[in-house]
């Protein structure tokens, strides 16, 4: 277990809000994401605080001669992972608000500002947020999503939010006004009052990679907190650019983390059948049955991505 190792609790503010960025052999990806940052954000006491989450000792030194001066670089030794590095950085933070976004996103105007500003009129209740994601085209995109689960696994998502819409809110072709409570937000950008994000732990350290937001969200939700979709600013994400490439490892990765955090929350009879119902689907997906042999023992998390490059595998 890593959760103790990484947790810690902050009670004194030095600024508003401490924006994390995490970084993996991606420090172009990293200066603009910052640049966009100064540009937009200039009315707000904030600090930025990169981690990098072991990258090649190119792209580290790349980096180290990249950033500005005023902004906190952490280096990681070891690539424990997306949970693990951001709750590295916010071991650093000093500000009242965390804000996680991943380096790969770019700033089109302030969208942190308005989020201060809705969670301090719902101090009691906000748990965690994130604005509207533009793809790099600046199309709208999902920001939001629903819990996996039984239901969902068997007919999907669409017919979901088709019949029962107060429930399952459409994530695609619809532009909302206004903020709403939503079952779990995107991870590639979060915003959280930093003491609501202690008090329930900060991320489960135990997932290397995917499926970090559904627990967290899940975790608040079960504290009394809410995941808050704010669609009235927006942020541009170039989707999948932070991660590294390697698809059949990262698919892998998915299946491992989504049977671990569905475990986790559910008793153990509703698991069995979830899993049952991800190996039938699998059958009919032939180009995906490699993952099979990985499945077949859970969310074991030994065949992560983390345990596989600790031992050299590939």
């Amino acid at each position: 277990m890593l959760q103790k190792c990484l947790f810690c609790s902050r009670k004194e503010y030095k600024f508003m809000v401490s924006i994390i960025i995490l970084n993996y052999n991606t420090p172009g990806l990293v200066l603009q994401c910052l640049l966009s940052i100064k540009q937009y954000v200039i009315n707000l006491s904030y600090e930025i605080i990169v981690v990098d989450n072991c990258s090649s000792e190119e792209n580290w030194q790349t980096l180290q001669q990249t950033l500005p001066p005023d902004v906190i670089l952490v280096r990681a030794h070891y690539n424990y992972g997306f949970g693990a590095g951001n709750q590295l950085g916010a071991h650093y933070a000093k500000g009242e608000y965390l804000c996680f976004i991943n380096s790969d996103v770019v700033f089109v105007e302030d969208c942190i500002t308005p989020l201060i500003l809705y969670a301090k009129q719902h101090p009691d209740t906000t748990g965690c947020m994130t604005p509207q994601q533009l793809n790099r085209n600046m199309q709208r995109v999902p920001s939001f999503d629903h819990k996996p689960g039984i239901i969902h696994e068997i007919i999907g998502k669409h017919p979901l939010e088709r019949f029962l819409p107060k429930r399952y809110p459409k994530r695609k072709k619809i532009v909302y006004s206004s903020a709403f409570s939503v079952t779990m937000i995107t991870g590639c950008f979060m915003f959280f009052p930093s003491a609501v994000f202690w008090e329930v732990g900060g991320f489960d350290l135990n997932i290397f990679l995917y499926y970090e937001e559904i627990d967290i969200c899940t975790r608040l939700r079960r504290k009394g907190y809410k995941s808050i979709y704010y669609p009235q600013v927006s942020f541009q994400h170039s989707q999948g650019e932070s991660t590294n490439k390697q698809p059949s490892l990262t698919t892998i990765e998915r299946y491992i983390s989504r049977l671990y955090c569905y475990k986790k929350h559910h008793t153990y009879g509703l698991y069995i059948i979830y899993y049952l119902i991800n190996l039938v689907k699998l059958i009919f997906h032939p180009k995906r049955w490699f993952i099979f042999p990985f499945l077949l023992h859970g969310e074991n998390m030994s065949h992560s991505m983390r345990h596989r490059k600790a031992m050299g595998k590939k």
